[in-house]
């Protein structure tokens, strides 16, 4: 890794660690008097760590080229520098929102286990398998926060490209395919296995890691020539 890039993950760590720290903050914020209202009411409380993360690295994803580019480039940065640092970094940042999730899902355990408190923990593993203990939980966290900041990034890479036509365009063409049986069933088939007594929907990683291998191929092609004025002001 070069001075640049090594600096350019400094500056990601310092931009990103303020809205960071503030979701989980807010986050174990709430479960305070979620633990105690479950433990006064009998109905079931149920929270989701996995959900909310999944949302955060979106949208976090999404802001990145908005945020940080024109700065880093001007900076000195090269676009290649910066669009392989920003892969490295989203994959660094979906690792541990998905590790520190899963450790307040097993500390909350803990005390809800020796508690009557009626919390209970959904989590997305638990749609695709039917008993997932932790570690497959965090790699399907893990794979879905990557591929969903990665997706973040490469919308925001369109926008900064091609600004809001561009960028609506391509939203347009997303929202097709996600309508239309044929092109919706050969996602389903990148995106998952055939069923099994123990996965009800099981993720085909290489599908899922291909895809995200793809966008970053075409978040450099958008980027290596692209402006630090974003399409949107030009």
């Amino acid at each position: 890794m070069s001075r640049n890039s090594k600096a350019l993950f400094h500056f990601f760590i310092l931009d990103f660690r303020f809205s960071v720290l503030v979701f989980w903050s807010i986050f174990t914020a709430s479960l305070l008097p979620l633990i105690i209202l479950s433990l006064t009411t009998d109905s079931t409380i149920i929270i989701s760590s996995s959900m909310a993360i999944g949302i955060f690295c979106a949208i976090s994803g999404f802001l990145m080229t908005k945020e940080t580019f024109s700065f880093s480039i001007r900076l000195g940065v090269t676009r290649q520098e910066y669009v392989g640092t920003g892969i490295l970094f989203s994959a660094v940042l979906a690792l541990f929102m998905s590790a520190t999730g899963q450790f307040i899902v097993l500390l909350l355990s803990l005390v809800t286990d020796s508690t009557a408190s009626t919390l209970s923990f959904l989590q997305v593993a638990d749609f695709f398998a039917t008993d997932p203990s932790w570690i497959i939980a965090f790699a399907i966290d893990f794979t879905l926060t990557f591929f969903f900041f990665i997706t973040g990034f490469f919308l925001s890479s369109i926008f900064h490209r091609y600004g809001m036509i561009g960028g609506m365009t391509g939203l347009t063409i997303l929202f097709i395919l996600l309508v239309f049986p044929s092109s919706r069933d050969l996602i389903g088939d990148i995106f998952f296995l055939s069923p099994t007594e123990e996965w009800l929907f099981p993720l085909n990683y290489i599908g899922i890691f291909s895809i995200i291998a793809a966008m970053s191929a075409l978040i450099w092609l958008m980027l290596r020539r692209a402006s630090i004025m974003p399409g949107v002001t030009r």
